[in-house]
């Protein structure tokens, strides 16, 4: 009992802190020196705060219980504001971060660390997918998530990926710099010193660049981009995993709701991508 008091009272204070520091980053972030790392859950938002943290010798603080007001990366998962201070977005490919979703939602319901938080997804996915429903079956599920999480999303409550990206991606935030996950993955020196250029203004030292990456590469977790491990916060690290998992029905879903949004980021020319999944 006092340990899930413990943990109900830390998860309030974290809600709260998080509440109030979006508040201070917005009327204050500038005078205080703050950057923010941005981007939906599942978009590399994490590796993102780290990087920036380690380039520009500032504190990443995370699962913070007292509100931030001080020089630091704060990485977030908020909607745009117009006030924020120099914030880097990270864009993900919509269909990996659902197929990321829905193996850390059933995880937080099959190996839960906050019992209320798996009592909530539990039933969400009792009224999506069946009372019956089995996590592991990813195949007979993933359908009918990729449409809750665009009708009824939860990752941040209310707001789908389309949604947090066309937040974020408009051509006037001019206290943005935009990167794809792909794209830091597949040339990390480059795009993260372009990004780090755009966020300072100045030239990308390239030493930090480099001393930022060897610190927070992915085989600090112990295993190679692409060797899955679903108990892991960090699952696999790679992009186009939803080709491995999405079913025509998910495709369907997807296109639906955020096809539009793929190909404006570049993840697709044309729509024919969704017609040839099995079901």
């Amino acid at each position: 009992m006092k340990d899930t008091t413990k943990r109900r009272v830390d998860e309030q204070l974290r809600r709260v802190s998080a509440r109030v520091t979006k508040g201070i980053a917005a009327r204050s972030g500038v005078h205080y020196g703050m950057y923010l790392a941005s981007g939906y859950p599942k978009s590399g938002t994490s590796w993102l705060g780290q990087l920036m943290g380690t380039y520009l010798d500032l504190p990443h603080p995370q699962n913070y219980s007292m509100p931030i007001a001080m020089a630091s990366v704060l990485q977030n998962h908020w909607l745009y504001d117009e006030r924020f201070p120099k914030s880097a977005y990270v864009c993900r490919d919509g269909r990996d971060i659902l197929v990321s979703l829905y193996f850390y939602q059933m995880r937080s319901i099959t190996q839960p660390r906050h019992p209320r938080q798996a009592a909530r997804l539990d039933e969400r996915f009792k009224r999506y997918l069946g009372a019956n429903y089995d996590p592991n079956d990813v195949a007979a599920n993933i359908g009918r998530f990729v449409e809750a999480e665009f009708v009824d999303p939860v990752a941040v409550r209310g707001v789908s990926w389309g949604d947090h990206v066309r937040s974020w991606c408009a051509e006037d935030h001019s206290n943005v710099v935009v990167t794809r996950y792909e794209d830091l993955l597949g040339d990390p020196q480059a795009e993260f010193g372009r990004l780090m250029a755009g966020l300072t203004g100045a030239p990308a030292d390239e030493a930090r660049v480099q001393r930022a990456l060897s610190a927070h590469d992915f085989a600090g977790s112990g295993r190679k981009p692409g060797q899955e491990d679903r108990s892991s916060f960090m699952r696999k690290g790679i992009s186009g995993d939803w080709r491995n998992h999405f079913t025509s029905h998910a495709a369907q879903a997807f296109e639906e709701h955020a096809g539009a949004m793929l190909r404006r980021l570049g993840y697709e020319e044309d729509t024919s991508w969704h017609l040839h999944l099995e079901a």
